[in-house]
């Protein structure tokens, strides 16, 4: 397959390592029917007008495709079609479906994106080998991530990691609160949190923290309690963040029966509904712990967002089957369980509970590293993946592995799975699996 590229592909722009592995074919022109925007950090072609943009041409294997069509968020947010190139040569390239994006944008008049005017970005960077983000000076200085892929249909642009919950009533609001900036400053563009997350203080925390910067930051809120009426827990949630959340999901889907309940005709899924013709979000989901509810949210078309286990101990549907068929269906997957609720890297029973009563540390087995871990979960390459990030310690740790992420190979990624297959052993109920059959 022949593919067209024009934007942060090309040679020497941020992501071109994506395609290193790739037959460059040389520079193309298209003809003159098409329009190209620049959206900042990349750019967007547009199927009519009068341009002809300037590009790169590749041969790239299934395999890269394959990743270039996740990248792209291939078909929601942009589309792989037919391109009309100078020549007549046969080629492919990512055009964009969602218009209303592109609204307000420059145009780029002359067709070459590298040559336009970079208001609002920066020059390009020096590209990585494994396409992820770079760091920035000494191990010591921050992160900076950048939006790397569309999260489903939401046309948001995401990074690849995201903060999962933060909050810990020990610490104290403002000390939590600091803690997230961090993570913000570092880059990060997706929160998650939840009113029972210490009894609405992660909520609190994630108001505090993007007091004044909230554009440009994807916000992921929950319903806790699916049997109770949706706009007041809605209303309850918007007045502890102080703003309207980018998604509200219920949480905790885990039983089929209740997914049917929520999708039935007036059920939570038409009142979600409502609150986002209110203002209240922009996008609908669910997060679960079992496969069967999963599945049934993407293929019910009611979902933007699904929130699932994806990591080194999850039942193999979640990875082998669920984030494929998000993918195809325009679905955006954000995933939970990286580091197994600390199972998998310490001795506890999940969340520092205390082991079950007669398990000792020397009779469990060596634990993951955080490199394991963060390797597996982005090997499965869910549109985002929630770390834990509550300390400073934490966030350095998680930020290496994401700067030093290169894909497990299928034989390391069996050996990780086995590992922690081990690791977990012992220390109690992995809750965020079905039951064995």
């Amino acid at each position: 397959m022949k593919i067209f590229v024009y934007g942060s592909l090309l040679s020497g722009e941020g992501h071109h390592s994506r395609l290193a592995a790739s037959r460059a074919i040389g520079a193309r022109r298209t003809l003159p029917c098409y329009t190209l925007v620049d959206l900042g950090p990349y750019p967007a072609l547009l199927e009519h007008g009068t341009t002809s943009v300037d590009g790169e041409l590749y041969e790239v294997d299934d395999a890269t495709l394959a990743r270039i069509d996740a990248f792209e968020g291939h078909p929601a947010l942009y589309e792989r079609v037919a391109v009309r190139l100078v020549g007549g040569e046969a080629a492919q390239a990512y055009v964009l479906r969602d218009t209303r994006l592109a609204q307000g944008r420059p145009v780029v008049a002359g067709g070459d994106w590298r040559r336009a005017p970079r208001s609002g970005r920066a020059p390009p960077p020096a590209p990585r080998t494994d396409g992820r983000p770079r760091r920035e000076g000494a191990t010591t200085s921050p992160m900076r991530f950048e939006p790397r892929r569309g999260l489903g249909r939401t046309g948001f642009r995401a990074t690849v990691v995201g903060a999962g919950d933060l909050a810990d009533a020990t610490l104290g609001l403002e000390t939590c609160a600091t803690t997230l900036r961090r993570a913000l400053d570092a880059g990060i563009n997706v929160v998650d949190t939840a009113p029972a997350y210490e009894d609405g203080l992660s909520e609190r925390v994630v108001g505090r923290a993007l007091a004044g910067r909230r554009d440009g930051v994807f916000v992921i809120d929950k319903i806790d309690h699916l049997d109770r009426p949706v706009a007041p827990q809605i209303d309850a949630s918007v007045a502890r963040l102080g703003f309207s959340p980018d998604a509200f999901v219920f949480h905790a889907v885990s039983r089929l029966e209740d997914w049917e309940a929520l999708a039935a005709p007036g059920g939570g899924m038409d009142r979600l509904s409502e609150q986002a013709r209110l203002g209240k979000c922009r996008f609908r989901g669910v997060s679960s712990h079992h496969p069967d509810v999963v599945r049934a949210a993407i293929l019910s078309g009611a979902c933007d967002v699904v929130m699932l286990p994806v990591g080194a101990h999850v039942d193999p549907r979640y990875t082998a089957e669920l984030l494929p068929l998000a993918r195809e269906r325009g679905v955006g997957t954000v995933g939970f369980k990286t580091f197994g609720a600390g199972m998998l890297v310490a001795d506890t029973a999940g969340y520092g509970k205390p082991l079950p009563p007669g398990v000792g540390p020397g009779s469990l087995a060596p634990p993951l590293s955080v490199d394991d871990c963060v390797r597996a979960a982005l090997t499965y390459d869910a549109d985002v993946a929630l770390l834990g990030l509550s300390t400073r310690e934490e966030q350095d740790a998680a930020f290496e592995a994401v700067a030093r992420f290169s894909p497990l190979s299928a034989a390391e990624l069996r050996d990780v799975r086995r590992r922690a297959a081990e690791a977990v052993r012992g220390k109690g109920v992995v809750w965020w699996d079905p039951p064995p059959a």
